[in-house]
């Protein structure tokens, strides 16, 4: 009975997230610049210079140099028809492993399809030809094995977390410091653990919520520290100072 509700779900993620792919590039304007820089970068190179720029030898940075060369082989290959099935396949993907993570994590059908669908609808405005279509499942995927960790302590997750840090830091850099983001709750909630250990004093915020130690804590530390050297295996070498940059920018 599970597998043929399971089968069903996966039908029905599948046929929603094809009635809700955005078939139309009007308003992604980005996904045609994407197409020329990627071509660029294959006859170019990653050189540091915007070619379409009126100013000659203007620096530019390469913030998602993978996925531009992607999209572009894609286009080349198949043309606008191809992005579509891709950015759509993208889509299906992310739905699916929402589906996947709850089912795992909760051991309901029925609650994991829901998360699913209620995932769907709204991120189907952002799930276009652009690098986040790409991130954002990294990024999912990343809490749920920073979780795995923590509870098994088994190092492939350690290995997952580094090269979805090293998929993230080529394909979409500008997020890359998001990755590092999710690792902080759990790092915090251990240190006011300790602190409260220290102490002697138990602290709950209420009945429901209370800080708790972080199993295999050294593990998510070294996974942390591995993911943060992942940003020097980049062609583009932007990930540590881009955001100071673009913040210094107007």
């Amino acid at each position: 009975m599970n597998k043929k509700v399971r089968i069903v779900s996966i039908i029905v993620i599948i046929i929603l997230c094809i009635a809700f792919s955005r078939m139309s590039l009007d308003d992604s304007n980005d996904t045609f610049y994407l197409i020329k820089l990627g071509e660029s970068i294959s006859k170019n190179g990653i050189d540091m210079i915007d070619h379409f720029s009126w100013i000659p030898n203007l620096t530019y940075t390469y913030p998602h140099w993978l996925y531009s060369v992607i999209l572009y082989f894609i286009y080349h290959m198949f043309s606008f028809t191809g992005i579509y099935i891709f950015s759509t396949c993208c889509y299906i993907i992310f739905g699916l492993i929402i589906y996947y993570v709850n089912l795992k994590m909760n051991k309901d059908n029925v609650l994991a399809l829901i998360a699913s669908i209620m995932c769907i609808f709204p991120l189907g405005l952002f799930m276009n030809a652009r690098s986040q279509s790409i991130s954002i499942i990294f990024l999912f995927l990343e809490i749920f094995f920073i979780s795995q960790l923590i509870n098994t302590g088994k190092k492939k997750y350690i290995a997952y977390l580094c090269i979805y840090s090293l998929i993230i830091a080529n394909v979409h850099a500008t997020i890359w410091p998001v990755f590092f983001i999710f690792f902080l709750p759990f790092f915090g909630e251990h240190i006011v653990y300790l602190y409260s250990k220290r102490k002697k004093k138990e602290l709950s915020f209420n009945e429901r919520i209370s800080v708790d130690k972080i199993n295999n804590i050294k593990y998510l530390l070294i996974a942390f520290v591995i993911c943060l050297l992942m940003g020097i295996l980049t062609p583009s070498r932007i990930c540590y100072t881009y955001y100071f940059k673009i913040m210094m920018g107007d």
